[in-house]
């Protein structure tokens, strides 16, 4: 078959010709030629696979089929009698689910290839014995993969608020850790599987604050995924999340080079990966590039660096949708506030916080609207605007208890800024500052907690006004 033959069914499939003219035409285009060999000298030509494609698009759009475009090939072939081309067709696509660990697609391609055996070869022991072989390993490895992604969900749904906000969620938590399926990693036979399970296992350890083992377990995935590049290719997204996860625990171990290092790697290589269409991928990647630059500018502090990438990296992201990146976005919109404030850009800080107040549900990284909330009242006091810092301490609050609940931590920080005068002075507050900072202290003894106030430094913001220095300072 010619260019020429491939363009000619474009043009019938394009101007919707009807079904018998353009079968007709097909039927003598795929008709093997007849050698010794199953299958057409054709079907090892690009142009034929071209072909089937075209037909595919032509099945999908006109039947509105939503069956997987592999098994459409197939049940092509098969309805024009074309058994051995179908049976070719499925050992290279039975080939590419297995590449890609898609079991499900595999399961439907095992049922076309039951029809095709039976019609080359009908009642073939052997072949059937092989397919109910392949079916059971696809099944359990169906099995394996839904398993480790439900643990993963419910780990994921639970930790929607950024913190665990009750005893039965604590319950709940303790029960994914003493799962039998993250007793060890070959319980994860499938590498989908493993995938989750390594995401799972390393969420858990840094919860407990075992960062080593945490680290170790990301790396891990992240080697699976680079060493298994057809997996990778439909699975970037989460190649992207895995890797911000990574880099955050690096930047928590202090090894800022090796941050800046990958950063790079993430803006020169990665982005190159993802298909221009690949809108939501996209934006993704570049709100983590944002996230992981702004972390480890404040946890290296390297302010300077941080304030002239920051307007950029503001115009950049205020440009993304909010609907389904609003926990990327957040945090993102929390990093860029928290820079401005320890750098005493109040008003750049405001501007982030009233952003984030007014376009972001406070069930989503509950702690970081706390938090925000928290910065906007300090904010309001450095420039002795007392009413406002207790308008909006009022307002966090009814809004925690509306929707999350409001937790003992939180209630005790916001209520250290209430105050009953009409005309506080600042000095005013120094006593409660350092009740707080005390019963901060004991906060931090609950591992909990102590995860918590990670996300802010309350503690040194406290000493900077009890000591009479700056927060630069102390940080």
């Amino acid at each position: 078959m010619n260019k020429n033959e491939v363009h000619y069914i474009e043009s019938l499939i394009l101007k919707k010709s009807t079904h018998d003219v353009l079968d007709k035409f097909i039927l003598e285009i795929l008709r093997p030629v007849k050698k010794k060999s199953k299958a057409s000298p054709k079907m090892e030509s690009i142009a034929y696979y071209n072909l089937i494609e075209l037909l595919t698009e032509y099945c999908i759009r006109n039947t509105k089929n939503t069956t997987h475009r592999f098994a459409i090939q197939t049940q092509i072939l098969y309805e024009k009698m074309l058994f051995n081309e179908a049976f070719t067709l499925l050992v290279k696509n039975k080939k590419n689910a297995s590449e890609h660990d898609n079991y499900y697609l595999m399961l439907e391609l095992l049922e076309w290839e039951e029809k095709v055996i039976n019609a080359i070869s009908p009642q073939n022991a052997d072949e059937l014995r092989r397919i109910i072989k392949e079916r059971n390993h696809a099944i359990s490895c169906v099995q394996n993969i839904n398993e480790y992604h439900s643990l993963s969900n419910e780990l994921m749904i639970l930790l929607k608020t950024g913190s665990i906000r009750s005893e039965e969620n604590l319950n709940e938590l303790k029960r994914i850790i003493s799962s039998e399926l993250l007793a060890n990693e070959e319980k994860a036979f499938c590498l989908t599987a493993k995938m989750y399970y390594y995401v799972i296992k390393s969420g858990l350890q840094w919860m407990q604050n075992d960062f080593e083992p945490s680290i170790k377990n990301m790396t891990k995935l992240l080697s699976l995924f680079e060493e298994n590049a057809k997996v990778f290719s439909s699975n970037i997204l989460s190649y992207i999340i895995s890797y911000q996860n990574y880099l955050m625990l690096a930047i928590h171990q202090k090894k800022h080079l090796l941050v800046d290092d990958k950063l790079l790697f993430l803006r020169n290589e990665v982005s190159k990966k993802i298909p221009e269409n690949f809108t939501y991928t996209l934006c993704n990647l570049e709100i983590t590039i944002a996230i992981i630059f702004l972390q480890n500018t404040l946890s290296s502090k390297n302010y300077e660096k941080g304030l002239k990438q920051a307007k950029q990296i503001e115009k950049k992201i205020l440009k993304l949708p909010v609907t389904n990146l609003e926990p990327q976005l957040i945090l993102a919109f929390y990093n860029l506030a928290y820079l401005y404030f320890v750098t005493d850009k109040y008003s750049e800080a405001l501007h982030i916080l009233n952003y984030i107040n007014q376009n972001f549900k406070i069930d989503i990284r509950t702690h970081l609207h706390v938090f925000a909330s928290v910065m906007q009242v300090i904010i309001h006091y450095e420039r002795e605007n007392y009413t406002l810092m207790n308008h909006i301490i009022r307002s966090t609050k009814n809004r925690l208890m509306k929707n999350v609940g409001l937790k003992s931590i939180e209630n005790t920080i916001l209520n250290v800024f209430y105050t009953k005068k009409s005309f506080p002075e600042k000095s005013d507050f120094i006593p409660a500052f350092v009740s707080l900072k005390e019963k901060i202290t004991e906060f931090e003894n609950d591992m909990e907690n102590a995860k918590y106030l990670m996300s802010f430094n309350i503690k040194a913001w406290l000493s900077s006004k009890i000591e009479g220095k700056t927060l630069t300072e102390l940080l």
